[in-house]
Formats: C-alpha cells, structure tokens, sequence
C-alpha cells in the first residue's frame, strides 16, 4: 500500500495536458519541468498520438540544444536535439474541447461526416461514468431491459439510443429506475451535450 496517493499527472489523459501545453505556446513539452515528470514513453506515446490524430506538427526548426555538462561520463551526449511542436489546424480546434483528445477528434470528423449531432450525443455519455446499472441479484432483468437500447452496429449506437429515449421521455428519474440506468449520469450526459454544443 503507498503512504502517498499518485499525482494527478501520472493518473490523468497525458494526451489532454500535453495538446493544452502547446496550446498555451510550450512548444518543447519533451523537456517540460513536469513538477511529477511522467516516464519519457509516456511522453512519447501521447506525442504519437496527437501526431496521428492530426493534432501535432514538428517544428521546421529543431534545433541542437540541452548539452549536459560534459564532466558527467554516464550522461554526456545523452540528448542533442530537442523537438518542438505546434498545433495544427485540427489540433487548434481540438484545445478548445474540454475533452479527450481523441473524443474532439471525432466531433471534429463528425461535422465533415454530417453526424454531429449523433456524435455529441455518444461523445457526452461517454464523458460520464457508466449509465448501466450493475445489481447482481437483478441480472437476468437488467439484461432483458438492456436489449430495448441495443444496437447490432455496436455499443456507440446502443449509448445513443439510452441518450435518445432518456430525452424522449422528458429526462424522468423514475423512467431511470425502471430500466436500472444512472439518472445522475445521464443528466449529467445532457448537460455536456449542451457545453460541448456551445463549444
């Protein structure tokens, strides 16, 4: 058991803090003075996928800095080039979501796809915990209602039909309790819907 909890950084989405540090003009986030530093792999591994999701571009000008003191032996040459990064134009518009990167990604993708809609719906329950209800003893009857909201195309369609009725039927807590869904969390998930809408 540790004495001490985790920090957050090492706990939260690292892809989020490192778009917002370029957001914010930090350019070299490899060699950010992290206060709890997070390993270099997983540096790299959210640089990658930001990379991917068209978020990050290389600088054009890298350039050979950061020379350790060469009295060091074990750590002379460790690191000669450091690179920058800027936001692109997508990596622009994901910043302002208040989001998982790759959650503003498909927002993004969604307006060219004609769906947003669709996409802000399952975007929103997907930032809440879960909306399903886990009570052992009621499995079976909870398994049963659950395939009122089920999708064959897969889980994304099947969260927005739990969106889409708990709507139609006027956000009702009791409509809730009957199909053994999180009323909290729903509401919550329509209240994001909104703030994301606004965005």
């Amino acid at each position: 058991m540790q004495f001490s909890t985790v920090p957050e950084i090492l706990r939260s989405n690292l892809s989020s803090v490192i778009l917002q540090l370029v957001a914010l003009g930090i350019n070299d986030v490899e060699n950010f003075d992290f206060m709890s530093k997070p390993s270099e792999e997983t540096i790299a591994a959210s640089i990658n996928e930001l990379e991917l999701l068209g978020a990050l571009k290389k600088k054009a000008d890298e350039t050979i800095s950061n020379y350790l003191n060469s009295n060091d032996q074990n750590a002379n040459k460790k690191r000669l080039l450091s690179v920058k990064y800027d936001l692109t134009d997508i990596g622009k518009k994901m910043a302002q979501f208040p989001l998982d990167p790759k959650l503003s990604r498909c927002i993004i993708a969604a307006e060219k796809l004609k769906c947003l809609e669709e996409i802000l719906k399952i975007v929103s329950v997907m930032s809440v915990d879960s909306i399903f209800h886990n009570v052992a003893s009621k499995q079976e009857q909870i398994t049963n209602i659950k395939q009122k909201f089920v999708s064959a195309d897969g889980d994304h369609l099947t969260l927005l039909n739990v969106y889409k009725a708990f709507v139609s039927n006027k956000n009702k807590k009791e409509w809730c309790n009957e199909n053994f869904l999180d009323f909290k969390n729903l509401k919550l998930s329509v209240e994001i819907y909104r703030q994301i809408k606004e965005v």
